[in-house]
């Protein structure tokens, strides 16, 4: 957190962080899991089959066969197991600041990285454990939820959303608290 303090704008005051929790499973793992278990372990069984078939044909091309089928086993295992430890280790280094003007999602992964939005800009929609602010996009939350920002840097733009918390109403609370204040001077 200290070292977010650089990134406050003039005027800017924090009111409300909270590290990142971190739950192994989240609701869109009920279509990813069976999607990923399904498209990698068929792509994985048909590629075995083929590489065993043109090894008995070719033997010569053993080191290719095996490089080739190396990388489909590799990128198999990141998308069935492997993305949930990326998953953690990402949630781990994310908290999450409400300042009187933007709400911050602040990570500091591998570099620091801010995604954020101006709270006069915000829709805020909150759940029982969750608080997004603008709509929820489906696309980009099935591209962070499967990893792909580990693998591809060109990023869709995320919701920001503050996963995991204990209680979301009194957060709104002290945005709305935020907002009233700030009306009335």
């Amino acid at each position: 957190m200290d070292n977010f303090k650089k990134h406050l704008m003039e005027g800017e005051e924090v009111i409300w962080s909270q590290k990142a929790n971190y739950k192994l499973f989240n609701l869109y793992d009920l279509l990813t899991i069976p999607l990923t278990v399904f498209f990698f372990g068929t792509i994985s069984l048909i590629f075995s089959l083929y590489l065993y078939l043109q090894f008995k044909t070719n033997p010569a091309l053993l080191m290719f066969y095996f490089t080739a089928g190396l990388l489909v086993y590799i990128l198999s295992f990141y998308f069935i197991v492997g993305r949930f430890l990326y998953r953690k280790k990402r949630r781990l280094r994310e908290t999450y600041i409400l300042t009187n003007k933007r709400a911050i999602v602040y990570s500091e992964l591998i570099d620091e990285r801010i995604e954020e939005i101006a709270l006069t800009d915000a829709h805020i929609t909150h759940s029982k454990n969750d608080l997004r602010f603008t709509s929820e996009f489906l696309a980009s939350e099935i591209f962070y939820n499967l990893g792909l920002d580990a693998l591809i840097k060109a990023r869709p733009k995320r919701c920001i959303a503050f996963r995991g918390l204990e209680d979301t109403a009194s957060v709104v609370a002290l945005i709305n608290a935020d907002k009233k204040a700030g009306d009335n001077s």
